[in-house]
């Protein structure tokens, strides 16, 4: 993967994130607290993805799909 695609993803798994915190919140204001924990989740899991592209690190996901 070269370095110009690289950085795509890594903008793309950030504004995933970002979106899934936004949606987190909103569940939190409406007290669904079992779908706030769920796009707190997912925000955390696209963001740690952001950091293994960016690190050129192989992800735990794509290890377990061998």
């Amino acid at each position: 993967m070269n370095e110009e695609d690289r950085k795509t993803l890594v903008k793309l798994e950030i504004e995933k994130a970002q979106k899934f915190l936004c949606q987190a919140k909103e569940m939190e204001t409406m007290s669904y607290w079992d779908l706030a924990a769920n796009r707190y989740y997912y925000a955390c899991f696209h963001a740690v993805q952001a950091l293994f592209i960016h690190d050129g690190s192989p992800s735990p996901c794509s290890a377990a799909m061998k």
